[in-house]
């Protein structure tokens, strides 16, 4: 019986030390795999772009994962620095650089998976929608996953999985002396579509200008024209001769100046009633002032001159300067 006992003690203490010693191995190889197989590691500046291989399948109009219970790319994106642990099993990723905007620019988001807009419609209004998103990026950097599309610089990724395209555009610049008359390009229409200037929220030109500064504003909704206001000089001699001939046939020359400026406070009404391209009230070109043309269609040019006798009609209106 004792023996029995100590030979059963033995197997036991073989057993435990064998237990202990395949731990021993065990353990470091299961931090080895996690630490280089399920690690994401984010460096400063770069985000990590999550694709999930196993869980319910996308339909056929479906582009990005709502929810992680679904295959296919994340929403979500790891924007912090930092480590994370991952089953290579169910997940896969990709370590990108964030999205940054230079300075001097800003970006357009046009948003790619989502409910498909209305007819005639281009601005996503929620989160929901496919489309163009009001609100623009500022410079800095940004944890998106997104293309700039016009941006040579930016770098193919492994996978197409991009929730968003990046547009650069330029800020809106209104020098000193200059005003920028604002018109809203995807409003809702005013109830008085041949008003030269609308109520505010409205599509079509704004009663109210802007201030010199640089204005952030997305050009799928807002146009700004700037209106010099400073002093101008008109001379009348400019581009050929003045005169008339006289009763006895002899041809009397004139030449003078005309010193005009636009009000600040007027600066709307001068651009909706001229809308010259060149900005040049007192040059030879004007074009339709139809408000409802201007506004569904931006500027026509009608080659209408103060000195000539051509006539321009639009068909909208009949409008008619002789």
């Amino acid at each position: 019986m004792v023996f029995d006992n100590d030979r059963q003690q033995g197997r036991l203490l073989g057993m435990g030390m064998a237990g202990v010693v395949a731990l021993a191995i065990a353990l470091p190889l299961f931090l080895v795999f996690a630490y280089f197989i399920c690690i994401v590691e984010v460096p400063a500046a770069h985000m990590a772009i999550l694709v999930k291989r196993t869980g319910q399948d996308l339909s056929n109009d479906q582009e990005i994962a709502p929810d992680p219970s679904f295959k296919g790319v994340q929403a979500e994106v790891l924007s912090t620095e930092g480590r994370f642990f991952y089953n290579p099993y169910s997940w896969d990723w990709e370590v990108v650089k964030q999205i940054e905007i230079p300075q001097g620019k800003l970006g357009v988001l046009v948003r790619l998976y989502g409910e498909d807009l209305g007819y005639g419609e281009v601005i996503a209004t929620d989160e929901g929608s496919k489309g163009i998103v009001a609100e623009v990026l500022r410079p800095g950097r940004y944890p998106i996953n997104a293309k700039i599309i016009n941006d040579s610089s930016s770098a193919n990724r492994y996978y197409d999985s991009y929730a968003y395209h990046i547009e650069l555009h330029d800020p809106v610049i209104v020098p000193a002396g200059f005003k920028g008359v604002v018109t809203n390009l995807s409003a809702p229409m005013p109830e008085d579509p041949n008003t030269l200037l609308v109520p505010d929220g409205r599509r079509g030109v704004q009663a109210a200008a802007l201030n010199p500064g640089t204005y952030y504003v997305n050009p799928y909704m807002k146009r700004i024209d700037l209106i010099d206001c400073r002093s101008q000089r008109f001379d009348l001699s400019a581009g050929g001769e003045m005169g008339f001939p006289s009763k006895d046939g002899f041809w009397v020359t004139l030449d003078g100046a005309i010193e005009f400026r636009v009000l600040p406070e007027e600066a709307a009404r001068v651009l909706v009633t001229y809308n010259d391209v060149g900005n040049d009230v007192a040059g030879s070109r004007v074009e339709t002032t139809d408000p409802a043309l201007r506004r569904g269609y931006g500027k026509f040019s009608s080659s209408f001159s103060p000195q000539g006798s051509e006539r321009v009609e639009v068909h909208r209106g009949r409008t008619e300067i002789k």
